[in-house]
């Protein structure tokens, strides 16, 4: 609702069925995509994405989000924080809105253009490649066997 005077969208990706009576106008629920091509385009078409979950664990949100180019926000919630790249994303404690909407407005609202959306699509590709990603679990297990 805080968002509806800056004529600001907000697409909810997901199930939420609960929660349809009593949106905003400016908010529009696109319920769950199974197809992960017709999902990155939503990543790709959005300015940011917000994940709103109270636990995660390896949050493939985040990792999807900042793959497509677009920049995430949210709250704290053990693994999108600790996985996401982090000039390009920012977490709150969770349920603070305001802090929340502070930062859309002053800071991720106008941030994405093609521009930082390439260099931040590139890093996160590299950060999370299917072959470093492989190698840090065998070193993750391997310190915890020794």
């Amino acid at each position: 609702k805080k968002l509806e005077p800056h004529n600001v969208k907000v697409l909810v990706i997901g199930t939420c069925e609960k929660y349809t009576t009593s949106l905003p106008r400016n908010m529009i629920v696109v319920g769950a995509i199974m197809n992960q091509k017709v999902l990155a385009d939503y990543y790709c078409a959005a300015n940011l994405a917000v994940i709103a979950s109270k636990r995660e664990t390896f949050s493939m949100i985040v990792a999807e989000s900042l793959c497509c180019g677009t920049p995430i926000l949210g709250f704290k919630a053990g693994g999108p924080e600790s996985i996401a790249v982090q000039e390009y994303s920012q977490f709150f404690e969770y349920g603070d809105i305001d802090e929340l909407y502070r930062s859309i407005i002053d800071k991720w609202l106008n941030f994405k253009n093609p521009e930082n959306s390439k260099a931040l699509s590139q890093l996160a590709k590299t950060q999370y490649n299917s072959e470093r990603m492989a190698n840090e679990y065998l070193d993750l297990y391997e310190e915890m066997l020794s």
